[in-house]
Formats: structure tokens, C-alpha cells, sequence
């Protein structure tokens, strides 16, 4: 896989219309495919059904009202404003793609994400490793390095153009951290979108702990999973969140993964999934590979960390990027791949 060249840096403390300025003349016609894509995409999924159909047209109407009243007085909101104005794209329909993992929680898109963290040889800190599946054209070519400059310190997240939220990042000295699909539990609610929460934990939290506090504590609108690793061996976590309540699951010996599945004991009655034995197989497959790369006498550099999920199942059509952090350091690595064929072949299935 290519590594990702792409990058930006994001100044905070700049207002929405001049932070992303550079980044949008760069892309705005990159920003456009991908929100073209992303809405022509959703609407060809959801024509398999009545339910489907009306479904999407529902979202469509009601999801900007919703985001304009819950969250439209935001930083966030204005940065969607200033992508909007400086790219030519409707509001609404940025509104829309900035919210589609919330939106797949709620139709028949697959996102089968995997991650892992574990202890580097040598105490050298915790590395996180994690493959991002998104059958959605244009995304793998597309992703960008989006390097903030927050009030908590720089942060560097891997996206792509017209995204504001974060899916996975790292904050040298801090944490990095990722979020993967889970199962859904009750209906949606106007409260954070799990990228937005992400990327408001990058910003304002100074340390493992706060960001793993900040995470738990923060309703979401939707069910989702958040990967956290500090900088010291052992820590690292997954937050299962149902989006009204949220388990936390503590690495053990020196090793922790998550696929797209509830491992809690609290949760497990949620996994009515029917791919349930796959993630449960990608889960195990990260598990014990990062436990090969904990127990090796060297550690590997940061660009062979992707490697660990280089493979069936973990690896698959629609692996779009691949990541490895080690947040002790700041030293990361980012792959991306073109998935568009396979995603054109199961759009058409």
C-alpha cells in the first residue's frame, strides 16, 4: 500500500474560514467527489427496500434541522460552514457525509474496522495498529494527514477532504486513538457524533487519562467503539459505547483488540450482528499478532507496524487505510488503498 504524502496543517486558534483555507483550495474538488460519492453511494444502498428508500429520503430532510439544532452554534458546525463556502458544496449535503458513520449505524453499510494495541519490547510505550474499512469511492486515494494545532498541543489526524470529525489520530506525548463500528443499541439521538467527540478529546484534553474520562462521559448519538493508548506500557483501552452508556475493557497482559463486536459482559446481549464470527476472527487475528510483536526481543520500526494486520481476515477488499501509532514518540505510520473496484463490485451486486 502507498504511503499517505497528502498533508495539511490545521491552526486552532485561527477562526473556521482561515484554518482551512490552504487544505480547500487544495481540495476542494476532491472534497466535492467524495461528498457526490458519499450521497449517491447511500441513496443506491437504500433502494433495496421500500423501508430503505423512505428511510434515506428522511435523512436527508431531517438530519441538517437536526444537526442545525443540536449542534449548529459549534467550532465544528463552522468548520462544516467554511468546506461548504470555500469548496461550493451545499451545506446540507456536508452536513450529511459528516455524519454517515451515524447514518450506517442505521442501514445495511458494513464498516469492519479492525484494531490493536499492545506493549512495545523493552517498556518503550504502548503502539496502537488498526486497519479503517470503508466501502465508500474515492476514500483510500483520497486520504489526507490533517495536522492540528489545538490548544492541548498538535494532533495529527488521517482523514480526507471535507470530514471535520476524527477516526483515527495521534497527540505525540498524549494518546492516539481510533474509533471502529459497533453494533447499534436504541435509536439515534441528537447528542455528539463519535468523530466529533473524538476530535473534541484531541483538542482539550492534556493526557490518557483525561482523553479515557473525556470519552466515557460523553453521550453520543450513536453506538461506537474507541481504541485509547497513552504513552506508558499497559496503557490502552477500549470504550464500549452504546452512546448512553459506556464499559471500558483494560489491556491484559500487555495485549488488547477490537473488531466490530461487544466483549463486555454487560453488552454482549447487542451482538445480534450476523457477521458476529467475522469480527470475532478479526479480533482474534489482531490479538495474537500483536502479541507476537509485544513478546519480540526488538521492537519493530513504526513503518513495519502496519504489517501486524497485513493479512486475511483482518485485511480485506475494502481496507482503505492502514495506521500504526506509538504515541510515546509521535512517530506514526499511514498507508492508504484504492478500494474503488471493490466497492463499484458491491454496489452492484
Amino acid at each position: 500500500m502507498p504511503i499517505v504524502k497528502r498533508n495539511y496543517r490545521i491552526d486552532l486558534s485561527q477562526p473556521p474560514s482561515r484554518r482551512w483555507k490552504e487544505m480547500i483550495r487544495a481540495e476542494r474538488e476532491n472534497a466535492r467527489t467524495l461528498i457526490r460519492n458519499c450521497i449517491e453511494e447511500a441513496e443506491m444502498q437504500a433502494t433495496g427496500s421500500l423501508t430503505g428508500r423512505l428511510a434515506f429520503k428522511a435523512a436527508r430532510a431531517l438530519l441538517p434541522k437536526i444537526y442545525s439544532w443540536a449542534g449548529g452554534e459549534t467550532e465544528y458546525a463552522a468548520d462544516i460552514k467554511a468546506w461548504a463556502k470555500g469548496a461550493g458544496i451545499p451545506e446540507e449535503d456536508l452536513v450529511f457525509c459528516n455524519l454517515i458513520y451515524e447514518l450506517s449505524q442505521f442501514g445495511s453499510l458494513f464498516c469492519g474496522c479492525t484494531a490493536a494495541a499492545f506493549n512495545l519490547p523493552g517498556g518503550a510505550g504502548t503502539a496502537l495498529v488498526r486497519n479503517m474499512d470503508w466501502p465508500l469511492t474515492g476514500i483510500g486515494e483520497l486520504t489526507c494527514l490533517i495536522r492540528y494545532d489545538g490548544p492541548c498541543g498538535p494532533f495529527t489526524s488521517i482523514g480526507w477532504p471535507g470530514f471535520v470529525g476524527v477516526l483515527s489520530a495521534i497527540a505525540p506525548g498524549r494518546f492516539s486513538a481510533t474509533i471502529n463500528q459497533a453494533p447499534q443499541v436504541g435509536l439515534p439521538r441528537a447528542q455528539w457524533p463519535a468523530s466529533l467527540a473524538l476530535r473534541w478529546a484531541f483538542e482539550n484534553t492534556e493526557s490518557y487519562e483525561a482523553a479515557v474520562t473525556d470519552l466515557v462521559d460523553t453521550p453520543l448519538a450513536a453506538s461506537a467503539f474507541f481504541m485509547v493508548a497513552g504513552t506508558e506500557p499497559n496503557q490502552a483501552v477500549v470504550i464500549e459505547h452504546t452512546g448512553r452508556e459506556a464499559h471500558c475493557r483494560q489491556m491484559r497482559r500487555g495485549v488488547i483488540s477490537v473488531a466490530n463486536h461487544y466483549q463486555s459482559a454487560a453488552l454482549q446481549s447487542y451482538n445480534t450482528i450476523d457477521y458476529l464470527a467475522d469480527s470475532k476472527a478479526r479480533s482474534t487475528c489482531a490479538r495474537k499478532n500483536a502479541m507476537i510483536a509485544a513478546k519480540a526481543k526488538k521492537a519493530k520500526t513504526v513503518a513495519r507496524l502496519p504489517d501486524l494486520l497485513a493479512m486475511t481476515p483482518t485485511l480485506w477488499e475494502f481496507t482503505a487505510q492502514r495506521m500504526a501509532f506509538i504515541a510515546a514518540t509521535g512517530k506514526y505510520a499511514a498507508l492508504y488503498e484504492d478500494t474503488d473496484q471493490a466497492v463499484a463490485e458491491y454496489l452492484t451486486e
